[in-house]
């Protein structure tokens, strides 16, 4: 079994055992349950965190928040973001200590759990920012140039979900007034409406009516009112 699916499988286990014993466990056994993997105090303390986002009460750990974060908004890891961070700290520990990305590498780390959001894979901001870097290299950037390239791609990929969201949302809201407005003009007339006599109502296009219907899975009638067979 590989590394990755040995932790993981670790991950499971002592979360069942956790359950078990009413979702509490010792700082001292958790450190115990894991000590043959030989883990970092930072990749601890994300275990220690990841079972507090399961409803854990990890006795004798208190989890350590930076000026930025909250009680309430602190970042909360997945355990696949976690098994991501243990392999990705790993092969961090074999580069050369003459390599530059020894150096820029954890500061990339430090960056996106600072950006991070949980509909963002936190593996997905480190690569970012690792291409920012990359891209900085090549453009000759001294190495604070490099990791301001790096944030700033970081940070290019949050706005983008971001606005992704914000567009869904958008939509839904779309589909779910048109389909009020779709049983509330059923009901006053009796049958089945027409898009066009829909995008009337709504004062909007008749191709917007039918991308919307296609979310929604409304069934109107034709435009010309006669009806489906």
């Amino acid at each position: 079994m590989s590394g990755a699916a040995q932790f993981q499988k670790k991950l499971v286990e002592i979360l069942s055992l956790c359950k078990e014993s009413g979702d509490e466990i010792e700082k001292d056994s958790v450190e115990m349950f894991f000590e043959e993997e030989n883990l970092t105090e930072e990749q601890m303390n994300l275990v220690y965190d990841y079972l507090l986002s399961q409803k854990v009460l990890v006795k004798g750990y208190t989890k350590a928040l930076n000026l930025e974060e909250t009680e309430d908004h602190s970042p909360k890891f997945s355990y696949e973001e976690i098994d991501f961070l243990k392999q990705y700290e790993e092969d961090l520990q074999k580069l050369s200590e003459s390599d530059p990305m020894k150096v820029l590498l954890p500061q990339i780390v430090k960056i996106a759990k600072e950006l991070y959001r949980p509909e963002i894979f936190l593996g997905d901001l480190i690569q970012e920012g690792s291409f920012g870097l990359i891209i900085g290299m090549n453009q000759g950037a001294d190495e604070e140039q490099m990791i301001q390239m790096a944030r700033e791609s970081m940070q290019a990929i949050v706005e983008s979900q971001t606005e992704v969201k914000i567009q869904d949302q958008k939509m839904a809201d779309k589909v779910n007034n048109l389909d009020d407005k779709i049983k509330e003009l059923t009901k006053e007339m009796g049958r089945k409406i027409t898009v066009d006599e829909l995008a009337e109502f709504l004062e909007i296009s008749e191709e917007e009516i039918e991308a919307i219907i296609r979310l929604a899975g409304e069934d109107l009638e034709e435009t010309d009112g006669e009806e489906k067979e």
